[in-house]
Formats: C-alpha cells, structure tokens, sequence
C-alpha cells in the first residue's frame, strides 16, 4: 500500500463493504495551483507552462491554464469596450445637441412672424417676454 493510501485511509476511513474506488482510497484532485513570482518574467512563465503542458500532454482530460495570460486579455478587452461605450457616448451627444439645435431653430423661425405681428400691433418687447415664457413654462 502507497503512503498517500495509508494517509488517506487514516483522513477518511475505509468503509467496510463498500468498492475501493468509492473508499476515497486516491485523491479526489480537480485542479492543482502554481504559484510563479510576482516579478517572473514572460520568458519564464512561458517556459514554466510549456514544461507543465509537455508532462501533461499524455494525461486525458487534463490542461493547463494561464491566469495572467487570461487576466491582461481580460483587461484589454474591457478597455476596448469601455473605450466604444465612450465613442457611442460622445456621438450620442453631439446628435442630441444638433436635434436640439434644430428644434430651438425651428421654433425660432416658426414663431417669428407671430413674434412680428404682436410687434406690429404695439406689444412691447416686456411684454412679449412674459408672454413667451407664459407659453414655455
């Protein structure tokens, strides 16, 4: 009996009449966790991972994931989508104040003949401000 059977043995227990691959008699492993230095380069990540990759390459189902490859993807992909949310703002913006502009121009130029008439009949220019603002508010 291996030394990693024996301690797991004495961790769990071994059940009487129950089949050994359901007495925990091997590690239930999903993932294994490898710490690399904070200051490795990419070099030597690179040839960590090819190292790891070329061992676990005969084993099924197994692979090897890069955290920090996945994360500076991550936050490349963020950034360029965070920079078009931007972009789309900005054009949003710029549209509202054209269709507001038009708008304001619109009512301007609709309004001035009224604005003459009322002129013509002998309203003063207080007056016509009351009354436009009566009318906006």
């Amino acid at each position: 009996m291996s030394m990693m059977t024996k301690i797991i043995q004495g961790a769990y227990g071994v059940l009487p009449g129950v089949p050994p691959q359901y007495n925990m008699t091997t590690p239930p492993l999903s993932s294994l966790l490898i710490s690399i230095t904070p200051d490795a380069t990419l070099e030597q990540i690179e040839g960590v991972v090819n190292a790891v990759n070329s061992v676990l390459a005969s084993i099924p189902n197994v692979g090897l994931v890069n955290v920090r490859a996945q994360v500076a993807q991550t936050a490349l992909a963020s950034s360029i989508i965070l920079m078009f949310f931007d972009i789309v703002a900005i054009i949003g913006v710029i549209f509202c104040f054209f269709v507001l502009w038009l708008s304001f121009t619109a009512n301007v130029r609709e309004n001035s003949w009224e604005f003459g008439v009322l002129r013509a009949i002998g309203l003063d220019v207080q007056f016509l401000f009351f009354i436009l603002l009566r009318l906006v508010y």
